[in-house]
């Protein structure tokens, strides 16, 4: 009798979730067509829509077809640029969906986009603070007290800025002894060096840069490598070892699309006279401004 009522459980948990799942891409089939050509989503369409995701909501409570039926009823709203209504939703699943660490980060990002959006920005930091408080080893987590600086950057608040990027070392030297493994603590050593480089510590760039260079895995090296011959050659002067970095890049990488930066650099840096050099750091690759990259793979 004990197997059979288990049987009969699973079988409804299957259903259950079979039941989600079908609800579920039916209403994103209406978001679909409305996604596709925003502009022309007629007040009907996006009425239609939202009530499929609301069937999902009242027929699955709970389950994480729930949670992202929320998600999808608020990115609605903010296609038609309702914010206000958006993070109601927004914050309703941090309120009762907490269970889905995923799905709350989506939920808070899309509320601080909301308020950029309002260029409410303030609210925005705050919000990304949150992330930052809430998800440390997620990426999002990670790039948050840089993306933080970049706004006050952007804004031309460079005291602010300055605090910000102060307040990222702290944060990720605070996050170094509670690192899972290796790898977790070369993330954080990589959005270190940058934030160092974004208050021209050079010193403690090099430093940390130098002990990513010689970490077994993990590493985006020619990253690592290009960084440090830039920082050596342009802002420490130190020639010698920028030449080094150069040629360790262009000798271990030879295909690497950096290779070409670095024969050209040391090409010029065997030239009898040297001339003041303006080479800026490298810019982090398929990265979109304003977040950085930390120059380590992987998750």
């Amino acid at each position: 009798m004990v197997v059979l009522i288990v049987a009969a459980l699973a079988v409804v948990g299957c259903s259950s979730a079979y039941n989600g799942e079908r609800l579920f891409w039916k209403a994103q089939q209406r978001e679909a067509a409305i996604l596709r050509n925003p502009e022309k989503a007629t007040p009907e369409q996006v009425q239609a829509a939202i009530q499929a995701f609301e069937t999902v909501i009242t027929k699955t409570p709970g389950t994480t077809w729930a949670a992202q039926s929320h998600l999808a009823i608020a990115g609605l709203h903010v296609v038609r640029k309702e914010y206000s209504q958006a993070r109601d939703l927004y914050n309703s699943i941090l309120e009762n969906f907490n269970q889905y660490r995923d799905i709350c980060l989506i939920a808070r990002a899309a509320i601080a986009k909301t308020y950029e959006a309002e260029e409410n920005w303030d609210s925005a930091i705050r919000m990304y603070q949150e992330i930052s408080d809430y998800h440390a080893w997620n990426r999002a987590g990670l790039e948050a007290p840089l993306y933080i600086a970049s706004i006050y950057e952007k804004r031309h608040q460079d005291p602010l800025a300055t605090k910000a990027y102060d307040h990222a070392i702290r944060t990720y030297l605070k996050l170094l002894p509670e690192a899972a493994s290796p790898d977790a603590a070369n993330r954080v050593k990589g959005y270190m060096a940058l934030a160092y480089q974004r208050v021209g510590r050079w010193d403690k760039a090099v430093d940390i840069l130098e002990e990513l260079n010689h970490a077994e895995a993990g590493i985006n090296r020619p990253m690592v490598l290009l960084t440090l011959a830039s920082i050596y050659q342009a802002k420490l002067g130190d020639i010698p070892r920028a030449r080094q970095a150069y040629a360790k890049l262009a000798q271990d990488y030879p295909d690497h699309q950096f290779a070409k930066i670095a024969k050209a650099q040391l090409e010029y840096l065997t030239q009898p006279v040297q001339q003041p050099v303006a080479t800026d750091l490298p810019t982090p690759v398929n990265q979109q401004a304003p977040t950085p990259v930390a120059p380590t793979q992987g998750r």
